[in-house]
């Protein structure tokens, strides 16, 4: 039988293997867990960069540079834009690519994503965008913004308590509390802002109101006016998220206090006519004068 001749070189392999597994297995030790990047990447920029209620104005039938600045540190598995639009229901996938342009901002150093846009030739859209990113150790990371077509003048109406204000240069009502209304018949989303401008006859300025948006397509306001002897100009302004204002209103505003109205029921009518009855019968009789009855005389017999 042989026997198995250790060196020292057998030794110290049997050494370092044991060393290897203390290292392996001890609590404190480097090796007893893999380290993996858990944290997420950063997205720092974007555009369009635009929110809900003021999104970035952008032209239709345009090619729009957009980009994504992000701060990783172990490389994008994914970064994309996925473009939508409710009102007409176009949605769209759009990849970003690594442009290698490195941009600083406070919070490190970015990396740019970029591609192109191909806006849809349509005014008055509003679009959802929404950014997404997944890092190749699978920690993801996502923002949303919003951009809108660039349109004309939105088109609409205004009320004054519940009724349409008609074309005619005046109008007539029989309160001082008024309820102005603006409907948005066309381009709902372009408008920014609702006001009214009310001037004494005098063309002196008495008040500048501007509307709440109570729904998407209709803005409202309240106003009470001083006094009732006299006339206003009430003039109407439609803003757009552009920064343009539209003159969509002017009239003369009269009071007319309301009338009084007598309710004429049957019970009236029955007293009227009989105080009439009573007042010719009174007058004859004073007269002296024999009251005819007109009928059919009856035949003496002979």
């Amino acid at each position: 039988m042989l026997r198995r001749r250790y060196t020292d070189y057998h030794y110290v392999l049997v050494i370092f293997g044991v060393i290897l597994l203390i290292l392996a297995w001890h609590p404190k030790s480097p090796l007893a867990t893999i380290g993996t990047d858990t944290t997420p990447p950063e997205i720092v920029n974007v555009y369009p960069s635009g929110t809900a209620t003021n999104p970035t104005v952008v032209s239709p039938g345009s090619n729009l540079s957009i980009y994504m600045d992000v701060i990783e540190n172990i490389g994008l598995n994914i970064s994309q834009v996925t473009i939508t639009a409710n009102l007409t229901g176009y949605s769209k996938t759009i990849e970003l690519y690594n442009t290698s342009t490195i941009i600083t901002y406070p919070e490190g150093n970015a990396s740019r994503f970029a591609s192109v846009w191909y806006v849809p030739d349509e005014p008055g859209i509003k679009y959802k965008l929404y950014w997404y990113v997944m890092d190749v150790g699978g920690n993801e990371n996502s923002t949303i913004t919003y951009a809108i077509t660039e349109a004309e003048a939105p088109v609409g109406f205004f009320t004054v308590n519940g009724y349409k204000i008609p074309e005619s240069e005046t109008l007539w009502l029989n309160t001082l509390k008024l309820t102005f209304g603006y409907w948005v018949v066309k381009y709902p989303d372009v408008v920014s802002a609702v006001r009214v401008k009310i001037f004494w006859k005098n063309n002196t300025l008495l008040n500048d109101i501007s509307f709440n948006k109570m729904e998407d397509s209709y803005w409202e306001a309240n106003y009470t006016l001083p006094q009732g002897d006299t006339y206003y100009i009430v003039e109407g302004y439609v803003e757009t998220i552009a920064g343009k204002s539209y003159k969509q209103l002017s009239i003369y505003l009269n009071y007319a206090p309301p009338q009084e109205v007598t309710e004429v029921t049957v019970s009236t009518i029955y007293k009227i006519t009989l105080t009439g009855m009573a007042a010719v019968a009174i007058y004859l009789g004073a007269r002296g004068r024999p009251i005819k009855i007109i009928g059919r005389r009856k035949k003496r017999k002979r």
